[in-house]
């Protein structure tokens, strides 16, 4: 099961992994919130091809969510509930409600999902770099849950 967990959140970290490198050409936006540095083509490019993956990304990463969380819960209750298995399904819960509750990310991939490239530059902007944001902290997320599962394998 533990060779599966790690799996299951690799798959996650590679979604995202894919997502980063799509929207590196908006880093500067994402990250510095620094707009004038990238260009108007790159903020439509890159918005136009984060929305013709919405209809298949929340569903990738809803198995990912799903299955995931539930074999952590699995394997906590397999290790009778000790912190250390208990830490990262509840680590990963929370880092997933973060983004869902307190950023949005419904409303901001709603959001790609109806601007088009003739939307408002600063409507385009304003999607990616929420949803850039959403974006790397699930990446960090997932690669945290497969380090700290591939520790536990190694040093079980």
């Amino acid at each position: 099961m533990d060779a599966l967990i790690a799996a299951i959140f690799t798959f996650g970290f590679s979604i995202f992994y894919g997502l980063s490198l799509i929207e590196k050409s908006v880093w500067p936006l994402i990250f510095r919130n620094k707009p004038d540095l990238v260009s108007d083509h790159n903020i439509v490019f890159t918005h136009t091809a984060l929305k013709r993956l919405t209809p298949l990304l929340p569903p990738s990463n809803g198995v990912v969510i799903l299955a995931g969380t539930s074999l952590l819960f699995w394997q906590a209750v397999n290790l009778d509930w000790s912190w250390q298995s208990t830490l990262l399904p509840v680590f990963y819960i929370l880092m997933m409600a973060g983004i869902v509750l307190i950023g949005k990310n419904p409303a901001v991939v709603f959001s790609i999902r109806s601007h088009g490239p003739e939307s408002p530059l600063p409507e385009l902007r304003r999607d990616l770099r929420l949803v850039g944001i959403h974006h790397h902290i699930a990446l960090f997320t997932n690669l945290a849950v497969v380090i700290f599962q591939l520790s536990a394998i190694t040093f079980a």
